[in-house]
């Protein structure tokens, strides 16, 4: 994953993930986004696991590994992509409240 993706999915897992629960787990003094970038490093870390046993095994349990792999990605990518859809919903409708008479629109 480049930094330039990484920082975009911590941006946006930090907008949507953004709730009290979330900013509870968060320890006191650190700065926002820590806590996305703590799970992050736990998705990291998940994959890292996954493809190393995957890299060790041989013979039918590499396929059953390939496969561990493949539907932790995909399940990564659909959670980021229903966090996607939040912040886009959220940012719509902050497009679409209404404004006070100084601003611009």
């Amino acid at each position: 994953m480049t930094m330039r993706n990484r920082a975009a999915i911590i941006g946006i897992l930090a907008v949507v993930c953004g709730a009290p629960a979330v900013r509870a787990q968060q320890p006191q003094g650190q700065a926002p986004g820590a806590g996305m970038m703590l799970a992050m490093d736990s998705l990291d870390r998940r994959l890292d696991s996954l493809v190393g046993r995957m890299n060790r095994a041989t013979g039918n349990q590499k396929i059953a590994a390939m496969a561990a792999v493949i539907n932790e990605l995909v399940a990564q990518r659909k959670v980021m992509h229903g966090h996607m859809q939040q912040v886009h919903g959220h940012m719509q409708q902050m497009m679409d409240r209404p404004r006070g008479p100084d601003s611009v629109r």
